[in-house]
């Protein structure tokens, strides 16, 4: 019968030595062993029925205790007998413990009987790592097929994207070619919107406005006298004063622009423009009545350039006006029906570089 045998340190029930015997069974290394004492490798309810035998056996009374299951490093409980002898000179007590078989019956560790656990340990280990592998491998599917899925919506987005896109671009040339022939019912306002525009967009980038409001300008900005497009030619390009019902069809014109805008979704970032570029820095202006910074800053700015570019060409109802006499103009609206600071940065940063226009202004001076 193999036993193992092990020395427990007087007092504590530390491991201070053992047999080779000892480590088959429990499994642990030397080292390890040497860092638990004997009471570790019992469950709960059985350490103080093993500890009672180590009690007796402090007062010189050899003890054995029958049929206890002691716990090992790895693998089940085995049932054991503990045999405690009495203690030694310096108190420590040394233990036999007697492996048993359920198996053979002959009270004996029976190494076949382990060495079938472990291969029953083996391949449920095996088992599990086909299973491991089958489930890896329907994982690798799904995510395979989601990719594919996701790559399949990435491109039916972009497709739609640039088909919204194509339509956006579509429309607003129609808008583009709608304003142009409004338009050419005046000969002398050909090209209005368009120099309009070019004058507006120089202003926001004069005064450092952000990318998004520089697109509005670019794919808005010729569409704010689209509700011409209900006005009779004949108003338009009348020689004599207006009527009064002609004036309040005119006054109405950023109204009508809005309603035929507010149903296409994309042109809602134009819409403030067309409504309120008549509005008046005081609040006197159509069709609101908004004063100040409340007027929307891109209407703010079309305001002086629509102004400044109808006041310098020739209308079916006056001459044009020189360009110093149209910048003094706008100087003495300042504050009444212009943003002052929007006409500042006008005239010293936008008129400024360009020399064309300087020129002539020092020679009409001049004249």
């Amino acid at each position: 019968m193999e036993r193992a045998i092990l020395v427990l340190e007087s007092g504590t029930k530390r491991i201070i030595d053992f047999n080779h015997h000892t480590i088959r069974l429990l499994r642990f290394v030397p080292k390890e062993l040497l860092a638990l004492s004997f009471q570790d490798f019992f469950s709960r309810d059985v350490k103080d029925f093993v500890l009672e035998g180590y009690l007796k056996a402090l007062h010189k009374s050899q003890c054995r205790v029958d049929q206890v299951l002691i716990n090992r490093k790895d693998g089940p409980p085995v049932p054991v007998s503990i045999e405690y002898q009495c203690p030694d000179p310096k108190g420590n007590v040394t233990v036999i413990i007697y492996p048993l078989s359920d198996q053979n019956g002959n009270g004996e560790w029976d190494p076949q009987q382990e060495l079938t656990e472990l291969r029953q340990a083996y391949r449920r280990l095996s088992d599990l790592n086909l299973t491991l592998k089958k489930r890896i491998t329907h994982l690798a599917e799904v995510l395979a097929l989601a990719d594919a899925r996701f790559d399949s919506a990435q491109d039916e987005m972009t497709e739609s994207l640039r088909q919204k896109e194509g339509t956006k671009k579509e429309c607003l040339s129609l808008m583009a070619s709608i304003i142009r022939s409004v338009e050419e019912r005046d000969p002398l306002s050909r090209g209005h919107s368009d120099r309009v525009v070019v004058f507006a967009f120089e202003i926001a980038q004069a005064l450092k406005r952000p990318e998004k409001e520089l697109d509005i300008i670019h794919n808005y900005g010729a569409l704010y006298d689209i509700g011409k497009v209900g006005i009779a030619e004949a108003t338009l390009t009348k020689q004599n004063p207006l009527t009064d019902e002609e004036r309040l069809l005119i006054t109405d014109h950023p109204v009508i622009g809005t309603r035929i805008l507010k149903h296409i979704p994309w042109m809602e970032p134009g819409l403030d423009l067309v409504r309120h570029h008549h509005e008046r820095y005081d609040g006197s202006g159509y069709p609101d009545g908004l004063k100040g910074k409340d007027i929307p800053l891109l209407a703010r700015i079309f305001m002086v350039a629509d102004a400044f570019e109808a006041m310098t060409r020739d209308r079916a109802y006056r001459r044009r006006l020189p360009v110093f006499k149209a910048i003094q103009e706008l100087e003495r609206l300042q504050g009444a029906q212009f943003d002052p600071g929007i006409v500042d940065t006008f005239k010293n940063k936008v008129l400024s570089s360009q020399p064309h226009l300087l020129n002539e202004t020092n020679d009409e001076s001049a004249a």
